[in-house]
């Protein structure tokens, strides 16, 4: 009787052990994965209140999308954002110069309105009659005032073949066109002269295909008398660290090109 006694009592601390080095080592996770722990615990809270009370049922990869999308914002910086799914495919197809639409590159006003800052030649929007200056209003019936530059892009792009309905002013008259959307391969550049001695280069994205393009259109501008160059970088999303450099590269005969620190490491930077 006193060996099963103690035998009870060795399995006993045996769970008692068990269930400290348990908490120690979730002590030790939480404080591994932020140093605030308290603030980590409450937003598990949240999650499970949002998860259990929401009137209609809602999947975990949804609300972990959404958790993750806000923290990014959170930071306050324009130039840092969350990516997944078609706004991921979306900028990787600009990256890469290819993508399905209508063919015209998007910008913003003063007032903020999206207008149309570029239609590619031959594309279903040239086709179309649509122009530099005309000022979007809607996609399939729909408003987009107050748009982000992503949904209004997303938007109207889609599968090649398939039908999109532009709504547009151009100046005090408003127009709309049913447009069949194709294949269409992004031109990154345009150029012209602004002057006798003067050229101006547009570069809309830094996608792969831009040093080439750009390249091609410096020799152009150099060859109708080019003494000063503008480079109009306005509405341009980013893009390829590798062109940005490959573009400097061509206009610049040695120094920094760019910098950045790392959180946790040595500077780092590109010459020529």
């Amino acid at each position: 009787m006193s060996k099963f006694h103690m035998s009870w009592k060795n399995v006993l601390l045996h769970i008692v052990l068990c269930l400290a080095l348990c908490i120690v080592f979730l002590t030790g996770v939480l404080y591994w994965l932020t140093d605030d722990p308290q603030a980590f615990i409450g937003f598990l809270c949240n999650y499970r209140t949002v998860k259990a009370d929401y009137y209609e049922p809602v999947s975990d990869r949804v609300l972990f999308e959404g958790a993750v999308n806000g923290m990014v914002k959170s930071l306050g910086d324009p130039y840092s954002t969350y990516l997944t799914g078609e706004k991921l495919n979306s900028f990787i197809q600009g990256i890469n110069g290819e993508y399905h639409g209508i063919g015209i590159i998007i910008g913003f006003t003063i007032d903020k309105e999206p207008v149309i800052l570029y239609v590619i030649p031959n594309s279903p929007a040239a086709s179309a009659g649509l122009k530099s200056g005309d000022v979007l209003k809607s996609v399939d019936g729909k408003s987009i005032d107050g748009w982000e530059p992503n949904a209004i892009s997303q938007s109207i792009q889609g599968e090649s073949g398939t039908s999109v309905k532009i709504g547009y002013t151009r100046g005090s008259e408003s127009y709309s066109s049913d447009i069949i959307r194709s294949d269409i391969n992004i031109p990154s550049v345009s150029s012209s002269m602004a002057s006798p001695d003067t050229g101006y280069i547009h570069i809309f994205i830094f996608a792969k295909n831009t040093p080439s393009e750009f390249k091609q259109a410096l020799a152009d501008l150099k060859s109708k008398g080019m003494q000063k160059l503008i480079i109009d970088l306005r509405m341009n999303p980013g893009g390829s660290i590798e062109s940005v450099v490959d573009i400097a590269d061509q206009i610049l005969s040695k120094g920094l090109v760019l910098s950045y620190i790392p959180k946790n490491g040595a500077p780092k930077s590109n010459m020529i």
